[in-house]
């Protein structure tokens, strides 16, 4: 019986499969192709997991692409990222912003540069 629980504690505390927090490859190619193209590091059109050009979906705003990314930052190869050139945003500091009247959203903004 003592051989029967200690075998059965092994197996419960032993994964039997890949952790939880392992991505596939392909999953994590996604999420960082997605989160240059939005940001503009990458220009040349690819393939979403839908099959479909990410630059002809309607995407008005990047924040679930980013969102994703930075969910899945601790998840994702390293070696990865850096083999296809992805680059963390560094958000820009600019000197004015406007408070929308119910104080939900900031917009930060100059009247200066390229910003």
């Amino acid at each position: 019986m003592k051989h029967a629980v200690v075998l059965l504690t092994v197996l419960l505390a032993s994964p039997l499969t890949a952790a939880p927090d392992d991505l596939p490859r392909d999953e994590q190619e996604r999420i960082i192709r997605n989160y240059m193209w939005v940001l503009g590091q990458r220009s040349d059109s690819h393939r979403s997991t839908a099959g479909r050009s990410l630059d002809r979906l309607p995407v008005r705003c990047g924040t679930t692409i980013i969102k994703e990314y930075l969910e899945n930052r601790d998840r994702l190869d390293p070696r990865l990222v850096q083999a296809l050139g992805a680059q963390d945003y560094v958000r820009p500091t600019l000197d004015l912003f406007y408070d929308s009247p119910a104080g939900h959203v900031r917009i930060h903004y100059t009247v200066t540069g390229d910003d």
